[in-house]
């Protein structure tokens, strides 16, 4: 999603309408315009005109773009396929599968809420292998290539049109969050 702001000063009532590519945004008549499930297509410029009794301004034109990004493996769709129990020498040894993804960690725990990497080893059928041990009664694999945290959003502070007496700042924040669309996920 994103949003764009505009701060005016000018003698009330201020009325605005929000523009992409030079038309306007049908409903888009206040200070603030939001998008909150962007696509590849709300990418464009925009621009805002604030109006009153005395007149109107029109804001420079701001460019949005949204990407498309391939989808990260959720950490619920992979699977952890139990195949066999070894023993070599006198430690016994878990084989498992990991299904739905080829980058992964797996991990153990005592009580399903509290989850500790497992040191393990990758077969050359693609299998994992790792000891027993009574510290752990169960096993997870979660994604290695989970999309990081989304960094702080770009912010352009003001952007100001119009003379002394007559003034419109366009103050745009863009707040990037992931959204799953389908199978992908945009930004």
């Amino acid at each position: 999603s994103f949003v764009l702001s505009v701060t005016a000063t000018g003698t009330e009532p201020l009325a605005y309408q929000w523009f992409k590519e030079g038309t306007a945004i049908e409903g888009a008549t206040a200070s603030v315009y939001e998008v909150t499930t962007a696509q590849t297509g709300d990418s464009g410029s925009y621009t805002v005109r604030v109006s009153n009794e005395a007149g109107q301004v029109v804001s420079r034109e701001t460019l949005v773009t949204v990407k498309k990004v391939d989808p990260p493996t959720p950490i619920d769709e992979l699977e952890l396929i139990y195949r066999e129990i070894r023993k070599v020498g006198n430690t016994y040894y878990f084989v498992f599968d990991v299904k739905g993804s080829n980058a992964y960690f797996i991990d153990g725990s005592k009580d399903g809420i509290n989850w500790v990497p497992v040191e393990y080893e990758t077969l050359t059928d693609g299998g994992v292998i790792f000891p027993m041990t009574e510290d752990f009664i169960l096993y997870r694999a979660r994604a290695e290539n989970v999309v990081p945290p989304v960094a702080e959003p770009p912010t352009i502070t003001q952007q100001c049109d119009g003379d002394r007496y007559r003034t419109a700042c366009l103050s745009m924040v863009q707040r990037w969050y992931r959204a799953r669309r389908g199978d992908s996920f945009y930004l």
